[in-house]
Formats: C-alpha cells, sequence, structure tokens
C-alpha cells in the first residue's frame, strides 16, 4: 500500500520543538534548584509537634545534637552527633578525688563527687553524688571502677545496680569481684544494658578486710562511673 510522504514532513518540526520544551524545562528546574538551599536531613530546634514527610524521615534537632527518625507515630532519638555542651552531650563521667572509708563486711554505696563531664541525660544526686538518673531511655555503656588503698586478705567487690539501695542483690546488673593479695587492688567493669527513661543508677562495693579501708586517689581518675547513651531500643 502506497504512503503519502506528506504524512512525514513535519518530524524535523516536532523534534526541535520537543527539544526546545525539554531545554526550557531543565532551564527552570536548574534556576529553581540554584534559588533554594536544600539540606538533608531538615535542621529543626525542636521535633515536638513537627509533623513528618513520610516513615523514616531523617531529622536534625540543632537543641540537642540528635538525628531524630520517625517511626510512623513518634520522633525517636537515634543517633548521637557529639556536642561540648551538657545539652548536646550524651555522655557523662564523674570521678572520686578524694578516699571515701569503707566499713567492713557493709555494703557501702560509691560516691563521685567530682563531675568531669555532664550530659542533661543524666541527673546526679545524693551526698557526694551517689546515684545517677537516666532521663533518656535506650542502650548505655555504664563503666566504674574503684581501687582500695591496701588490705592484705579478705575480697574486694564492686557492683552496678538499678535503685538506691546498694544491699538489695536483685537489682544488680553487674558486678566484679577480687582478691587482693598483699598489695592495694582495683576492680573495675563496664557493661551495655537497656535502660528504661527515669531509671536510677548507683555503684556500690564491698570488703571483708577484718576493718575499714579507704579509696585509693593516687592513680589519676581510676575511682569513677561514666554512662554514655548508646542508640535506642530499635
Amino acid at each position: 500500500m502506497a504512503q503519502n510522504p506528506r504524512r512525514f514532513d513535519t518530524i524535523e518540526k516536532v523534534v526541535r520543538d520537543q527539544r526546545r520544551v525539554q531545554a526550557d524545562s531543565s532551564s527552570t528546574l536548574l534556576s529553581r534548584l540554584a534559588s533554594h538551599n536544600h539540606v538533608y536531613p531538615r535542621v529543626v530546634s525542636t521535633v515536638s509537634g513537627l509533623t513528618a514527610l513520610a516513615t523514616n524521615e531523617l531529622v536534625l534537632n540543632s537543641t540537642d545534637l540528635m538525628l531524630y527518625r520517625y517511626d510512623g507515630s513518634a520522633w525517636t532519638a537515634v543517633v548521637a552527633l557529639g556536642g561540648t555542651t551538657a545539652a548536646t552531650r550524651h555522655e557523662a563521667r564523674y570521678e572520686a578525688t578524694s578516699g571515701q572509708s569503707i566499713a567492713n563486711a557493709t555494703d557501702t554505696k560509691l560516691q563521685f563527687p567530682t563531675a568531669v563531664t555532664t550530659t542533661n541525660d543524666v541527673t546526679a544526686s545524693g551526698t557526694g553524688n551517689t546515684d545517677f538518673l537516666l532521663n533518656r531511655a535506650g542502650w548505655w555503656l555504664v563503666t566504674a571502677s574503684v581501687r582500695y588503698l591496701a588490705g592484705t586478705t579478705g575480697e574486694r567487690h564492686l557492683g552496678l545496680l538499678t535503685g538506691t539501695n546498694v544491699g538489695t542483690l536483685s537489682a544488680r546488673f553487674a558486678v566484679q569481684s577480687t582478691f587482693p593479695g598483699n598489695a592495694a587492688g582495683s576492680v573495675g567493669l563496664a557493661t551495655v544494658k537497656y535502660f528504661a527513661a527515669n531509671t536510677s543508677i548507683c555503684a556500690g562495693t564491698w570488703q571483708n578486710n577484718g576493718g575499714a579501708l579507704s579509696l585509693e586517689t593516687a592513680f589519676g581518675s581510676t575511682n569513677h562511673i561514666s554512662l554514655t547513651w548508646l542508640r535506642p531500643a530499635s
């Protein structure tokens, strides 16, 4: 069947027109992109009342320097970016710079009166900073250590507990023991554990040398407790 050649006379014109439209569209798009500051994730000063664009969206909270993820119903802090203030740091460290006396065969709550690094995630309280309230839920790295000044017999124990009563064995979530021999002895431990918000933590020690023993402070920051927020539950 014969074809009418005039049916294809406008192909060249159509191609030119399409290329012109494409060029105009690209120019408009580039112009609009150049006129906006595109930042991802969004930077906000609070997630309270913030409307999410989609599930799993990430935003950066400039107030606490945390990345938050929208899980479909709420914003959850997922990554700490680090900072130099109590509001933007998410780790704390407290030390003992004086030798606390530990009575014989008595569970004793440890004091850490010197705040080396503080964070709004942790509230210290009690005489000499004995109790530490975790204000943020999640997985935490908690470390502690003590060094006894002397003592040639008996055991030395160090434990981390939830709550404020060092004599409650069921509250212990980490414990370490040592037999000092004929010299001063150090005991240290570290653990990672999930804690609900508003959980109180303390460190306790016990020794049975036969009389009261003091903690040694000559070895720098040996007597300490540190609490570092790692991540949310999921």
